[in-house]
């Protein structure tokens, strides 16, 4: 198992019911599952098999219900990228409370300090973003938060157009994260 000072979270697959919403959305349905899994491959994924420093680990957190044929593939994504685990857990909020907790056996703390950031299944990050957040890895900065808050927001208007904006969102910024000792 491969650890490192910095982890990624990413809830793909949990079936949670958010905030205003009446019952979860179902993930595991075909064209929606496609849909997010070609995002994920082709953007998220390939933000992270980018990255100048290698030194971190991406967690992937399923639900334990997801298909077999579904759970196969993301179990090959792994194979073919050193940093990235799967972790199957029931469709709770405290047993993805408790992957969080368990998610200790990955770090190895550097400066006695780790960092934890969290993104969407469809976000991706700069090619020197774990770099940059090397740089947080000092106890100076134990107990606070780091943002990255300027990001480009790509939109698909038409099948062949896209609409490019910057934002400046400090406070819900992509891969907010937290440096903790």
């Amino acid at each position: 198992m491969k650890k490192a000072p910095i982890i990624g979270f990413i809830r793909y697959s949990q079936k949670i019911k958010f905030d205003n919403h009446k019952k979860e959305r179902d993930v595991f349905e075909p064209i929606y599952f496609e849909y997010r899994y070609d995002i994920f491959k082709n953007v998220t994924l390939k933000s992270f098999q980018q990255q100048t420093d290698n030194n971190f680990v991406l967690l992937l957190l399923h639900s334990e219900n997801m298909p077999v044929q579904y759970k196969e593939r993301f179990i090959e994504l792994e194979k073919e990228n050193l940093f990235l685990y799967n972790v199957f857990v029931q469709d709770t909020q405290e047993s993805f409370n408790e992957a969080i907790l368990d998610s200790n056996k990955y770090v190895r703390y550097e400066n006695s300090t780790a960092l934890t950031f969290r993104i969407d299944n469809d976000d991706a990050v700069q090619n020197d973003f774990i770099e940059k957040l090397n740089g947080f890895l000092k106890n100076d900065f134990v107990g606070f938060s780091v943002s990255i808050p300027l990001m480009h927001i790509v939109k698909r208007i038409a099948n062949q157009l896209y609409m490019l904006q910057e934002s400046y969102f400090p406070a819900n910024a992509i891969g907010l994260a937290y440096v903790t000792s």
